[in-house]
């Protein structure tokens, strides 16, 4: 694989997708997408793998790395 690329939220990112989450109206994928993105966010000072972050939200390893790689190329509405 190749160098590893990680994400850093804005506050605004984190309480949308927080908010997106807490009130439980969209579909369970997007969900899992949204808790992803926000467990792989390093402005917190996490540093978690992305094995950590599947383990997590129990999913696959390709399922963070392909999130996070939509996050950067679309931003957040397109990785979900």
């Amino acid at each position: 694989m190749g160098k590893h690329t990680h994400i850093e939220l804005t506050s605004e990112e984190r309480t949308e997708l927080e908010n997106l989450i807490r009130t439980g109206n969209a579909p369970a994928r997007t969900h899992t997408r949204a808790r992803i993105l926000l467990l792989s966010d390093r402005s917190q000072g996490q540093q978690r793998t992305d094995q950590d972050v599947a383990d997590a939200v129990v999913c696959r390893k390709g399922a963070v790395i392909n999130v996070r790689r939509r996050f950067l190329s679309g931003g957040w509405q397109a990785a979900l």
